[in-house]
């Protein structure tokens, strides 16, 4: 009978364990404000902008300072073998042979002059060419504007008179900036052989001939003119 009663007054009642479950499920779960602090901060576009701006800023403006530089350098090269020939001559400290050998080359016909010039300037080109393959061949390449503005400015001083100026000014600037593109094309094969990368996601190779082939229009045009100049009636 007992056990009826219980059975009984027990109808209905839920279980001790399930109430225990409604109330903590009913409690907020409160949040540690350690877990807040490691959640990222989100960054403002204007920031993230600026952050690109910058990083664009700095890949593209890197390599033009180093252009400049080496431009100014080589420049400065090619002034220095100029003002270097001009005081070998006019001091009358050079061979009279090698003078000798200069004087004898501002002597031909259009064709001859034109192809002497050609394939001086030719020559330079092409070491200079061959110098931009190698990782260092920009502490070699000043050595070729230096030598040609010298034996250039020894012609010119041979020849007596100013017309060979506009050709020898023009063969120097060629050269001087050849020597420079080479310079800068060496210095970005040691930038990418040591794990950098080509600004502008360009290949360094798409511009660096076709300059060259520029630099040897300037050397023909000159050639051309110091042919024609010097067998001027």
């Amino acid at each position: 009978m007992e056990n009826i009663v219980s059975a009984s007054h027990n109808k209905g009642a839920l279980p001790r364990d399930y109430e225990e479950l409604q109330i903590m499920a009913g409690e907020p779960e409160e949040i540690e404000t350690d877990e807040i602090s490691d959640v990222p901060e989100v960054l403002d576009e204007s920031e993230t902008d600026k952050q690109d701006e910058q990083l664009v800023y700095t890949h593209v403006r890197a390599p033009e300072i180093r252009r400049s530089g080496t431009r100014i350098l080589m420049g400065v090269t090619a002034v220095c073998g100029a003002v270097s020939g001009a005081v070998i001559m006019f001091t009358e400290k050079s061979d009279p042979t090698a003078l000798e050998m200069i004087s004898q080359s501002l002597v031909g016909t259009v064709g001859e002059l034109f192809l002497r010039a050609m394939i001086t300037g030719a020559v330079f080109l092409i070491a200079e060419l061959i110098l931009g393959f190698f990782a260092l061949g920009d502490w070699l390449v000043w050595v070729l504007p230096l030598c040609y503005a010298m034996g250039m400015s020894l012609r010119v001083a041979a020849a007596g008179t100013g017309v060979l100026l506009p050709s020898a000014a023009a063969g120097i600037c060629a050269v001087t900036f050849a020597a420079a593109t080479s310079a800068s094309f060496s210095q970005t094969l040691l930038r990418l052989s040591k794990g950098g990368m080509a600004y502008r996601d360009r290949s360094p190779l798409r511009n660096y001939v076709p300059a060259f082939l520029g630099y040897a229009v300037i050397i023909a045009v000159a050639a051309v003119y110091e042919g024609i100049a010097l067998n001027w009636k």
